[in-house]
């Protein structure tokens, strides 16, 4: 039976190293999608305006989170 994102979530970041990786790999993706300034058009199914707000949100988390 397939994992429920949480359990795939959870069973990726077990340790602190491990936590660290996924939120370094998350700040990296945001900055990237939030750099992207190519028009998505019809390529994709993700809506390009929706993700960078998701991107701009993820941002703001992890800086918080950091202060």
């Amino acid at each position: 039976m397939r994992k429920t994102n949480k359990q795939l979530i959870k069973a990726l970041t077990t340790d602190s190293i491990e936590q660290a990786f996924v939120i370094e790999a998350v700040e990296q993706y945001c900055q990237t999608v939030l750099a992207d300034d190519t028009d998505w058009g019809n390529q994709t199914l993700i809506n390009k305006d929706l993700w960078q707000v998701i991107a701009r949100r993820g941002v703001r988390l992890i800086e918080e989170h950091y202060k």
